[in-house]
């Protein structure tokens, strides 16, 4: 192919006609630069540079504009719509919807948005030595334009998602261009027509559209955070569809949700998530703490409510890189009284616009991150409780023991409850002997003295029935106790009488709730509904210098969390503790 023909794929004509006035005469000559004359059934656009038969600037422009709107035409006749709505993509693709105020650039200088910028770099969408960015793989690859119909035909699903993507790309570029291809929306990349609906997505096939420098959010000071109120810039995003499976993932701006009135999600909580954490250790090296289970878990939540499955190694890439691109949001932590991190939330739903309690049809995973401080305002202080009998949160043969939306919404009036009465979370209580089994949205924990040693028995419900949910941190704190020589662990439920004769005879050394969150918090009273108060010792242990005063923690607590937030950080290595991959 001489160097003067180039090549020009609807992908980037549709761009064109979405971005450029009609008038714009700079984006014509953009256009008709260097371009050769094609066959109008091609799959490809092209303007000659070869005018003899025109004799004006105006007869150019025309010729410039007829061709483009000829594709659009095209396009209206394959889908019977609108141009910018639905269109098929070159090869019988997906569908995808131009959304140009999300493309980002590759370039330096003047502005990416202006026309002549938007021709230059819509003209084509690849080179022969561009660096294509998809997941971690950056390569450079040269393409051979053929017809549709000469091209052979693939048999594996691999070879299909291969010849989609270099349908979806293909273009040719002589040496005089300075264009550079823009990477556009998830949709509108494409996939292959058919995928098989068992198969999980893939990093591999990971989208990376990266928010424009200019439209990046200023980052919040450590001591300005609030639990979950701020955002990074970017997220994670994948579809599924019961007969097409899943679609290539994609990381991109954050942006709302666009949601159908009929979403199943918004009628019948058919919605599970997940909060992981991310850390900045002393050595700056960035750390997970035990990721792993927290998207296992994701998965065991999903299964609850039928949703599709995924595999977790795959889901866990794709954070790692989502997090790598938003690793500056992640706060330097200060000290053990100022505990930093980077929240990681990610929510999968059923979207299905559908009316009628059934397993949804289309399902939306997507991941945010956001930095964090503390998660009570208080700071790291023993809180104190509100029970009350007759309200619980999950019951045996329930979904309490899976993190599903629709166990926390109906816990809301009762938190709102304690908090009129100066209190800070809520104990929730089940049965008729009152058995402990949670604090507000944290596992519980009861530190005792041992009948006839110094060793210290430290009790949590059992995973047995259901009501409980086994918490990544719970299970940590039982790993963690039971390599301790002067700890023994159990796993039973303990009961408001049983508690009360513990008290009597002073064997409660303390309580304290445990949680991706907030790690562990200390107890200091429960409040019953009938006015009865149940006092928690604090037994304080000398906490770097400092006297026993509100900087210093009960012993057991105090421990937990040093030994907790010494693998967080990277103070201590540990296998828990994943440091980021930088090759995702």
């Amino acid at each position: 192919m001489s160097s003067s023909r180039r090549l020009l794929n609807r992908r980037a004509v549709e761009y064109l006609l979405d971005n450029l006035s009609s008038k714009d005469h700079i984006s014509r000559a953009a256009l008709r630069r260097n371009f050769s004359k094609t066959s109008s059934a091609s799959n490809n656009l092209s303007i000659s540079n070869n005018v003899n038969n025109h004799s004006t600037q105006s007869d150019i422009d025309a010729t410039c504009d007829a061709k483009l709107k000829g594709i659009a035409g095209e396009h209206q006749q394959q889908v019977g719509g609108k141009f910018n709505g639905p269109v098929l993509s070159t090869g019988g693709l997906s569908k995808f919807r131009p959304a140009a105020q999300n493309v980002r650039f590759h370039s330096t200088g003047s502005s990416a948005r202006s026309p002549t910028r938007v021709a230059e770099r819509a003209a084509t969408l690849s080179s022969p030595n561009r660096t294509v960015r998809r997941g971690a793989s950056t390569q450079a690859r040269q393409q051979v334009v053929l017809p549709l119909e000469e091209q052979q035909q693939p048999n594996s699903f691999e070879q299909r998602q291969k010849v989609a993507y270099q349908q979806q790309e293909q273009v040719q570029v002589d040496e005089e261009g300075d264009f550079v291809a823009p990477l556009l929306e998830p949709s509108h990349r494409a996939r292959p027509a058919k995928r098989h609906p068992g198969a999980s997505f893939s990093s591999e096939e990971l989208v990376v559209l990266e928010c424009p420098r200019h439209e990046r959010k200023p980052k919040l000071s450590a001591d300005k955070l609030l639990f979950g109120h701020a955002f990074t810039d970017h997220m994670f995003r994948v579809d599924w569809d019961l007969d097409k499976g899943w679609s290539p993932p994609l990381i991109s701006k954050v942006h709302n949700l666009d949601l159908h009135p009929g979403a199943k999600v918004l009628h019948y909580a058919i919605e599970a998530f997940e909060g992981a954490k991310a850390y900045r250790g002393h050595d700056n090296k960035i750390r997970f703490f035990r990721l792993d289970q927290n998207v296992q878990r994701l998965l065991t939540s999903s299964r609850r409510l039928v949703l599709p499955d995924f595999d977790p190694q795959e889901l866990i890439k794709c954070i790692h890189r989502l997090v790598r691109l938003d690793q500056d949001w992640i706060p330097q932590a200060q000290g053990q009284n100022q505990l930093t991190s980077l929240y990681i939330r990610p929510t999968i739903m059923g979207i299905e616009p559908s009316l009628g309690v059934a397993s949804s049809r289309k399902a939306l995973l997507y991941v945010l991150l956001s930095p964090v401080g503390p998660y009570f305002k208080t700071g790291f202080k023993p809180v104190k409780l509100f029970a009350d009998p007759s309200l619980v949160r999950a019951w045996p043969g329930g979904a309490g023991s899976t993190k599903l939306g629709s166990n926390y919404a109906p816990t809301i009036a009762a938190q709102r409850q304690a908090e009129k009465l100066g209190l800070q979370q809520v104990l929730w209580l089940f049965g008729d002997d009152m058995k402990l089994t949670e604090v507000g949205t944290m596992n519980i924990f009861v530190a005792l003295k041992h009948d006839s040693s110094n060793k210290v028995r430290l009790i949590t419900p059992p995973l047995t029935d259901g009501l409980i949910l086994p918490g990544i941190t719970r299970n940590s704190i039982l790993e963690l106790a039971r390599g301790w020589d002067d700890v023994i662990t159990e796993e039973r439920y303990v009961t408001i009488a049983e508690l009360r004769q513990l008290l009597a005879e002073d064997r409660v050394l303390e309580m304290f709730g445990a949680g991706t969150a907030c790690i562990v918090c200390p107890i200091s009273s429960i409040h019953m509904r009938d006015g009865s108060v149940l006092e928690i010792p604090h037994h304080y242990g000398i906490q770097e210098g400092n006297n026993h005063d509100e900087q210093s923690t009960p012993v057991m607590t105090s421990r937990i969390l040093k030994a907790i937030t010494d693998i967080q950080y990277g103070r201590v290595a540990h296998p828990w503790a994943q440091e980021l991959d930088y090759s995702c």
